[in-house]
């Protein structure tokens, strides 16, 4: 695989078809997730169907930004239920995990359940905006978290990391995992 190197604070556009796709698949896994029982853990005012809308809309910004192969696009794009246990992030790139987080705030942190701490993917990346026009504000991966847990806030049933504690993209960062 080709060497990349993607800044913090790149710009990512999604068009609109991807962005409208993103919404109908959002709105599918959430209707899923309840169909089997599965709880709704989401803690916020906004509306259930945006907020998992922007998520795959964030899952399509990696998937872009990385040039993911088209596997990829299909993972994200299938409809399933997972337990947390199953859950093995969002995108794999060389056989690594990737979780992204998605928020509309600008100065966002990046939130990880603690319940997630036993079985966290190898990297998480966030992205802020909305309704296509993203930036990718860096990525932190789990090593970086388990030796950095308690200099971060803890709030609620999250950690949360401040986008001064993420870093750039870079490939080479899969061979040292």
């Amino acid at each position: 695989m080709k060497q990349i190197s993607i800044p913090k604070n790149t710009p990512i556009e999604l068009d609109m078809a991807l962005v409208n796709e993103a919404y109908a698949l959002g709105k599918k896994r959430y209707q899923s997730n309840r169909a089997v029982g599965k709880l709704d853990l989401i803690k916020s005012r906004k509306s259930k169907l945006f907020l998992e809308g922007e998520g795959v809309c964030g899952e399509f910004a990696a998937a872009t930004m990385l040039s993911a192969p088209s596997e990829e696009w299909e993972r994200i794009r299938t409809i399933q239920p997972r337990k947390s246990e199953d859950d093995h992030g969002d995108i794999n790139v060389q056989g690594k995990t990737i979780d992204v987080k998605t928020s509309q705030y600008e100065k966002a942190h990046l939130l990880i359940p603690l319940r997630r701490l036993p079985t966290m993917t190898d990297f998480y990346f966030l992205y802020t905006g909305t309704m296509g026009l993203y930036t990718f504000r860096g990525m932190v991966s789990k090593e970086s978290v388990r030796q950095n847990l308690l200099t971060f806030e803890f709030k609620g049933e999250c950690i949360w990391i401040p986008q001064e504690a993420l870093e750039n993209w870079e490939s080479k960062t899969l061979s040292t995992l």
